[in-house]
């Protein structure tokens, strides 16, 4: 039997095995990578949704305001903060032209990005739409590829109006403990002469009874040395630290005998009373200078109501941190260009006033951790408003 063919077949049936084989290993092979690679990319991807979500919770969350803009100019980012500064509606201000949004000082500062300057940051007061103007921080970036390939520019806005507000306080603050120093010194090397004046007045008022003229002289100079005195106590009062003797007591208590002290003036110049006292709970506080401080508000307004009016006195608790007291007058108002400058030392629009009381009120208050704010508009009255914290006594022990 010739056995050729059969061998034949034989290496044939193998040599199709071992293709099957390595087919089968490679189908195998691709099936198992395209397994890894499937699963890389769903974990790529499920990273890349995971970066992307804290991308845009960062950005809608970020302190500052965002703005990214593409090369041609157009806003492709637009955070909430940026919507609060600038008061445009995030959908509003997406996919618009920056031009048609930003205010005038953010395209100046983009147009300068333009001219190749990497990195720009800037203070300036910003006008807005609304007619507001707003001091800003702007600080402004390009966006580049590895390539150096420009892709637009970034955009950071932050509010500075607490900053400066802040920086005015400092420095009034400064400017008044130098002027406090100055004045204490200058006024202690006045009251020693002013003793002597008065002690020679009084004597040449008692030498000169009998002449009418000189007892007149002599009365006028002790007059005006006893004014000259007030200023000098007002102004060592102003100058020195604020001590407070705290108790516990009515506000609104307080607030009612001030007014009974004021009550013959107010019959004179026939200026009617208004009352809308709440109920106030008790507070620790100094009662000699708070009632110093109604004293000197309620004076001031019945001097701006000569020819009568309306004295108005409300009180009411604003919520659980914050007790509030209005005065209100109904006298001519205190012109735009001196409101403020109201509690600057020696600024008065009295012909006989000192121009220190109302920065003594300020002063007692801000030691009571409260403050005062003044409204008032020509020829429509003043509105003096009083915040108390409602826990003042526990505030200055511990502060």
């Amino acid at each position: 039997m010739d056995m050729g063919q059969v061998l034949t077949a034989q290496k044939a049936d193998e040599k199709n095995t071992i293709w099957m084989a390595v087919l089968l290993i490679g189908v195998g092979l691709s099936g198992v990578i395209s397994l890894l690679l499937a699963q890389g990319y769903k974990t790529t991807r499920k990273s890349l949704s995971r970066v992307q979500a804290f991308s845009e919770h960062l950005m809608e969350n970020m302190p500052m305001g965002l703005v990214v803009i593409n090369p041609q100019e157009q806003i492709i980012a637009f955070n909430k903060t940026a919507s609060a500064i600038l008061t445009l509606p995030v959908s509003e201000a997406r996919e618009r032209q920056a031009a048609a949004i930003l205010p005038p000082a953010c395209l100046e500062i983009i147009d300068s990005l333009g001219e190749g300057r990497g990195l720009i940051a800037k203070e300036m007061d910003c006008p807005l739409g609304n007619g507001r103007t707003v001091p800003l921080e702007i600080i402004a970036s390009r966006l580049q590829d590895p390539r150096g390939d420009v892709l637009g520019a970034v955009i950071l806005l932050r509010d500075i109006s607490d900053v400066q507000v802040l920086k005015k306080e400092i420095a009034r603050t400064q400017h008044l403990a130098a002027l406090g120093s100055l004045a204490a010194g200058v006024a202690h090397e006045i009251r020693n002469p002013l003793s002597s004046i008065k002690g020679f007045a009084t004597y040449f008022k008692e030498r000169y009874r009998a002449v009418p003229a000189d007892l007149e002289t002599a009365e006028i100079m002790i007059g005006e040395v006893e004014q000259l005195n007030r200023v000098i106590g007002q102004l060592l009062e102003f100058a020195r630290p604020t001590t407070l003797t705290l108790e516990k007591g009515s506000l609104t208590a307080l607030v009612e005998e001030a007014l009974k002290i004021i009550a013959g003036e107010m019959g004179e110049k026939e200026i009617a009373l208004r009352k809308e006292l709440t109920a106030l709970p008790d507070i620790s506080f100094d009662k000699d200078k708070m009632k110093q401080v109604f004293l000197n508000l309620f004076l001031n307004a019945l001097g701006a109501m000569d020819n009568g009016g309306a004295l108005t006195v409300k009180s009411r608790p604003v919520n659980e941190q914050w007790l509030q007291i209005e005065i209100i007058d109904t006298g001519p108002g205190i012109a735009k260009e001196d409101l403020g400058r109201i509690f600057d030392p020696y600024f008065t629009t009295k012909p006989s006033g000192t121009g220190l009381g109302m920065a003594i009120v300020q002063k007692i208050l801000t030691a009571h951790h409260g403050e005062i704010k003044l409204e008032s508009e020509w020829g429509k009255g003043t509105r003096a408003i009083i915040l108390l914290p409602s826990g003042t006594g526990d505030a200055l022990m511990t502060g």
